[in-house]
């Protein structure tokens, strides 16, 4: 019972540690977030920058955060993935340094009594919004609870005492030739479990100082960190594009690269790291010596991955392949597959992901207001046509709930002042796409009654209906392009001219109903009211993309974060 006990104990402050890491790379990458995705989607950055970017990533936040923010950018089209394999060397360098600060700073004396201080000052932060809602509280508490963590793991804090017979079975596993085998089989459950290697080294560190793990298998454990978070964001890659799923597989091959070599010169490299630290045997000399390795791994990895790096691609791209490009853009060949929140940084990647929903929304808005403009021309099979426009409308409505749904379950989770005003925008966004697939079915609806019904519009009725459709259309694709990354920046003055122009337009043709109407004694009132019901539908219409291109030019960032996507991905 006592040995379950210490078991459970640990358990819980590892729990305890990896609450305050996540707390506090969460913070982190919100204010390094920013800069980190508008560096990376600089297409002409050389190779030495984009490892640079990548390790400010890794430093600054976490390895998981960063990898997952890239990989969201690739799969919004940001970024190519033959692009990310620097940046992903970057990363892995750049989380190293987390765990020399927790080697260097935390184990040298207990950090309970500043853990209590720092709880105490973010106290006021957690009552008061005016403070800052999340930023400051969470650095100050995810702080604490990292060194509370760390001093119940290293038991400088006891809880529970450590077991005799708990002590004799792991010296008798880890005594035995297998012992690297465990530790790095260890090491990939742990870190595919907390989704996180710094955890998984700093467990290991705790682990030796306390006497549970000698220092072969631990430095194994590191090794077996480093893959089990390659293949945890594989494994988040698994609904994305097939860009983002290869710069998973990337990661993971780069990571097994890692892997491999060190497990063949295993020995020599504990050796060197033994011989580059030296001083006297303390709790902080031992955790070095592991935050070296843990460094020399990554670091002599970058190098031997220049004369691998065609292998790497290539095998890459044998493994995901491209998909294969919709002949005839089915309406459900779009799937809005997005991070569990328990991911790291999995609000802004989602955020990425819902907006090409978005646009996915606009695609098929644009698809039924192309199927008006024919069928107020050629009105042969407007009964057929409707039926396809109520089976997009479907699409859209199914395409919004899904959207909303997540946007509300996004807005409940610890978010950035900017980022509830993207969520605020994308939900604005989806509800007035769901009301111009609305407005379009009213139209078709009044089109096939008035072919149905024989109808009789006024002379040239067939060309100004074209004519203003045709301007609304364009406005409509203007807005679906900046959501699919097609245009660059928003042109607010552009959207203004455009709505005044149909502005005008609509009140030339309400005129012209009346002209027709008081001078044409046979004129058929039934067809000329339907037409101005239909201009007022399309006139919404116009309303609407007007209110989108407000939202995208709210949701644009100083730079640009989507571009076109390759035609490649």
């Amino acid at each position: 019972m006592q040995a379950v006990l210490t078991v459970a104990a640990a358990i819980g402050s590892i729990g305890i540690f990896m609450a305050g890491f996540i707390q506090l790379t969460g913070a982190s990458m919100r204010l390094i977030g920013p800069w980190f995705r508008a560096g990376v989607t600089d297409r002409h950055a050389s190779a030495r920058d984009r490892m640079l970017l990548g390790v400010g990533g890794g430093a600054g936040g976490s390895g998981v955060s960063a990898v997952v923010s890239l990989l969201s950018l690739v799969d919004g089209g940001a970024l190519e993935a033959r692009h990310t394999p620097w940046i992903l060397i970057g990363i892995n360098l750049g989380a190293t340094a987390a765990c020399w600060i927790v080697a260097l700073g935390g184990f040298r004396t207990t950090l309970a009594p500043v853990a209590l201080l720092l709880f105490a000052c973010a106290l006021p932060f957690r009552r008061s919004a005016t403070l800052g809602r999340y930023t400051h509280p969470d650095v100050l508490s995810g702080l604490a609870l990292l060194m509370l963590g760390i001093d119940l793991i290293t038991a400088r804090v006891v809880v529970i005492a450590d077991a005799p017979q708990l002590m004799r079975v792991l010296q008798h596993l880890f005594e035995s030739g297998a012992a690297p085998l465990l530790g790095f089989g260890l090491g990939v459950v742990i870190s595919a479990l907390l989704r996180s290697s710094v955890g998984a080294v700093v467990l290991a560190m705790s682990l030796m100082i306390r006497g549970w793990l000698p220092f072969e298998p631990a430095a194994a454990m590191v090794l077996g960190g480093n893959a089990g978070v390659a293949l945890t964001g594989y494994l988040a890659a698994g609904g994305l594009a097939a860009d983002a799923r290869r710069s998973a597989m990337i990661h993971l091959l780069i990571s097994g690269l890692a892997c491999v070599w060190a497990a063949l010169v295993f020995s020599p490299l504990l050796s060197i790291t033994s011989a580059l630290l030296v001083g006297t045997p303390s709790a902080t000399l031992a955790a070095a010596r592991l935050a070296l390795f843990h460094s020399l791994v990554h670091a002599i990895n970058a190098l031997l991955f220049l004369p691998s790096k065609c292998v790497i691609l290539t095998v890459s791209e044998r493994l995901v392949p491209c998909e294969a490009a919709s002949a005839h853009g089915e309406n459900n060949s779009y799937s809005l597959a997005l991070l569990p929140p328990t991911y790291p940084e999995a609000l802004d990647a989602n955020l990425i992901r819902l907006r090409s929903g978005l646009a996915r929304m606009a695609e098929l808005a644009y698809e039924m207001l192309m199927i008006v403009i024919n069928t107020s021309q050629l009105g042969d099979s407007a009964a057929e046509q409707t039926e396809r426009v109520v089976g997009l409308r479907f699409s859209i409505k199914q395409l919004e709930e899904e959207i909303s749904a997540a946007l509300t379950s996004s807005v409940q989770l610890p978010c950035s002042r900017t980022q509830a005003e993207r969520i605020q925008q994308q939900q604005r966004t989806a509800q007035q796409i769901s009301l111009i697939s609305d407005d379009c079915y009213k139209t078709m609806r009044l089109l096939e009654l008035s072919y149905r019904k024989n109808y009789r519009f006024h002379q040239q009725s067939h060309d100004e209906l074209f004519d203003f459709t045709s301007q609304i259309l364009d406005f409509l694709k203007y807005n679906s392009d900046y959501l699919a990354g097609n245009i660059d920046t928003p042109n607010w003055n552009v959207a203004n001219r455009m709505e005044d122009t149909i502005d005008e337009v609509r009140d030339k043709l309400k005129r012209r109903v009346s002209e027709v109407l008081r001078s044409n004694e046979e004129a058929d009132i039934k067809a000329e009211l339907a037409f101005i019901d239909i201009v007022s539908h399309l006139e919404h219409v116009g309303d609407r993309c007007l209110t989108i291109s407000d939202s995208v030019r709210k949701l644009t960032p100083r730079r640009r974060l989507l571009r076109k996507r390759p035609a490649s991905g």
